[in-house]
Order: C-alpha cells, then structure tokens, then sequence
C-alpha cells in the first residue's frame, strides 16, 4: 500500500488478452497507478481481470472486458480524466459455466468519463452486473448505462453515492429504458447512500 508500482507514459494499451482462452488466466492488479495511455486493458479475451486499490489517471479509451470465465472485481479505485468500463458477461450456471460474480464496487469515479460513462453493461445473461457503493463525484453526467441495442444487459446499480439521493437528480445519471427505446432494461438505483461508504476512497494520492 505504501510503495505503489507506478507505470506512466504513453503506450498504446497497458494490458491485453486477445489470444484464445485459456483455462485458470488471470490479471490481477493491486497497488498500482496508471498515467497515460490509449487503454488499460484492451479486449480480455474471457480473461478475468481484477483490480483494486489503485489509480488510473489519464487513460483516454476504455476498458474492455469480455466474457470472463471466472468471478473478477473492480474495487477501491479511482479514476479520473479517463474512459469507462464496458462488460459483457454470461451469468448463466451450467457444467461448462461455472457460478461467478462480477462486481464494480468502492470505487471513486471524478468527473466526466472521456467515452460517455463509467460504467457499461452489454451483456449479462442470467444476471446483472452488481455496482454498489461507489461514489460519482462532480456530476451530473452519465455515469452507469445499458448498451443501446442490447437486450440481455441487467444492472444493480443500488447503493451508489451520486451527490444526490433525489430519485430524478440520480436518474439523470443513468442511460436506460426510462431515456428511450433504443436500451432495453433499466438501471435499479434504488436505497442511493447518502453520503460516501467509508470503504470507498476519497482522495487521490498522486
């Protein structure tokens, strides 16, 4: 925690999976800042990938993740002046597709995101994609959709801080079903916390 790895500079993508799956691949991330680049991590390939306790800063596109075959979180980030998070993912239970969960929880989002919004479900067959106790700073803007077009993408976007507990302040934070036909579900926002969780970060360290 307190000796971060810090990669800066300018490359094209941090991280990619884009190869054929392989069975137990993982990405892990703990302790780390990323300044500058095109992407964090660029197509995962059913990858999962985890992140937590750590800064991106900078990062122009988003972060793509694709059908991961194994549970992953994105917790107790912050990001700022960066793109979004796009997920697709089968939470369908069978013997070729074991139980998983997929959670973007405590993380603290400053700002608008550079792609449109912070968080983006296209898929999730069977289940929805679980977006608790994060704290949406600086708003309003977009901070959590469905994919236009899309008609398997659920959200559970309960339990968030937004700088607001008004239900039409909050729902201006959203893209779904309730804005036009093009989303097809629409984003629970139920129980907004009125203030920060204290497991969520609140200040950047860099």
């Amino acid at each position: 925690a307190n000796e971060r790895v810090i990669f800066t500079g300018n490359p094209r993508v941090y991280f990619s999976t884009n190869d054929a799956p392989r069975l137990g691949s993982e990405v892990k991330i703990d302790y780390a800042v990323f300044t500058g680049a095109d992407y964090l991590l660029y197509r995962s390939g059913y990858t999962p990938f985890t992140l937590k306790n750590s800064e991106i800063v900078n990062i122009k596109n988003y972060t793509y993740i694709w059908y991961p075959s194994g549970s992953m979180s994105i917790e107790r980030n912050i990001f700022r002046n960066s793109g979004g998070i796009t997920i697709g993912f089968d939470g369908r239970v069978s013997t070729k597709n074991p139980a998983k969960t997929v959670a973007i929880k405590n993380n603290l989002f400053v700002g608008k995101p550079t792609t449109g919004y912070w968080v983006e479900c296209w898929v999730s067959y069977g289940d929805s994609l679980n977006v608790a106790e994060n704290t949406f700073f600086g708003g309003p803007y977009n901070a959590v959709q469905v994919k236009a077009g899309y008609d398997s993408a659920f959200v559970d976007a309960s339990r968030n801080f937004w700088g607001t507990t008004n239900p039409q302040e909050i729902s201006m934070m959203v893209l779904d079903s309730n804005d036009s036909i093009q989303y097809k579900s629409s984003i629970n926002i139920a129980n907004p916390l009125s203030a920060p969780s204290a497991n969520t970060p609140s200040t950047s360290k860099i």
